[in-house]
């Protein structure tokens, strides 16, 4: 069995990637869970002017060992959260160390690990823990993870340029999106004061009145199902506004200083 597998795992790494033509520049100061910052040069395009040329893709490294026969690993869940909250791409890579075999396998940090990470932060904040450094979650290798040595920077090349020249901006989209598909906002509130509650909602729906009173004005994300414990804006006075028939909307709150929230209704 290898000595300091860890440690070996890092090293091996970054001798394959510059073996590649790849720049693995390690993390001397690390606060974020990567081990390396990976540059991959790309294969220039005679028929191109230079200021068109592909870009340097620059991504985004964590690097784990086994010498077990489970392909399972566990990182920090503030870590996994800031790999999804980059716009760089990230991965994660498993160096198994197993019947004098060394194998290595490959994550992408994509929209399924994003779904994971994120919907675990949100039970986290509900269950009234935001330590994510103190949790950790499992990320599972598969043998179709597995990935050939002399191919590792080219792997990471091959899965960036295949989602596109948008990489960034895709991403951004499935972190912004994921877990809303139902539903954003939750807005809570409370009518009154009213003398009489049941004929000024009345007099309202027919038009002699432009607004009902309303107090504890309170709005809240909601993302996978899960309301946020603290509301994102809040006000303890208010003006409401009903209509008998349902249409879309813009529903804008503001405050006295003219700060202003909106969201679809």
């Amino acid at each position: 069995m290898i000595e300091r597998a860890e440690r070996h795992a890092a090293l091996h790494f970054a001798s394959l990637s510059t073996a590649s033509g790849a720049a693995c520049n390690e993390s001397k100061d690390d606060l974020h869970g990567w081990d390396y910052i990976v540059e991959i040069p790309p294969t220039r395009n005679p028929n191109r002017l230079p200021d068109k040329q592909p870009r340097i893709i620059t991504a985004l490294v964590q690097i784990k060992s086994t010498t077990k026969n489970r392909l399972i690993t566990r990182i920090k869940l503030s870590n996994a959260l800031k790999a999804i909250q980059s716009d760089l791409p990230c991965f994660i890579f498993m160096f198994s160390y197993n019947d004098d075999q060394i194998k290595i396998f490959g994550k992408h940090v994509w929209s399924e690990f994003s779904e994971i990470v994120l919907k675990k932060a949100r039970q986290s904040e509900i269950h009234g823990s935001n330590s994510l450094h103190k949790k950790s979650i499992s990320v599972l290798f598969e043998p179709s993870d597995e990935i050939q040595s002399s191919e590792i920077a080219q792997w990471i090349q091959r899965t960036v340029n295949e989602i596109g020249e948008d990489y960034a901006s895709k991403k951004i989209r499935i972190r912004d999106k994921c877990g809303y598909e139902k539903r954003r906002y939750i807005v809570k509130f409370t009518l009154g004061p009213l003398d009489n509650i049941m004929q000024e909602i009345s007099d309202h729906e027919i038009g002699y009145s432009e607004f009902l009173p309303a107090t504890d004005f309170a709005v809240y994300d909601e993302r996978f199902g899960i309301q946020s414990s603290y509301p994102e804006i809040f006000s303890q006075k208010g003006w409401a506004q009903f209509q008998t028939q349902g249409k879309n909307a813009i529903l804008t709150i503001s405050n006295q200083q003219v700060d202003k929230f909106e969201l679809n209704a």
